[in-house]
């Protein structure tokens, strides 16, 4: 299951997972709004002044900021047209990133002489 929006007007349609969380950004086409998502696995942003004209390249190609926002990994999710805004995704294991998980403890080993 990847993200999903959750509307303060609409109750969550599913179950949330164990350790996933609901990041709040304000309002979205005119609705108050979050983005439910696992921190473990995916990373979420919102990039204000990139439109989906940007993304599929209506002005003659993508624009550098969406072409680069594509290359890093990220994937238009939404887009709020009255804002001119739209929320990325990326998701951490197709872009190789490490797991945002903390390690467990190592140990620091000394040198013998």
């Amino acid at each position: 299951m990847g993200p999903f929006f959750v509307f303060e007007d609409t109750p969550t349609p599913r179950a949330m997972p164990e350790g996933w969380m609901v990041k709040p950004f304000g309002d979205w086409d005119g609705r108050s709004a979050a983005v439910a998502y696992d921190p473990r696995r995916y990373q979420v942003m919102v990039a204000f002044g990139v439109t989906r004209a940007d993304v599929d390249g209506l002005r003659g190609g993508p624009t550098p900021r969406a072409m680069a926002f594509t290359t890093a990994g990220w994937v238009p999710f939404s887009f709020d047209y009255a804002n001119r805004r739209s929320l990325w995704v990326r998701d951490l294991r197709t872009v190789g990133l490490p797991d945002p998980r903390p390690s467990p403890a190592v140990t620091p080993i000394g040198l013998e002489r």
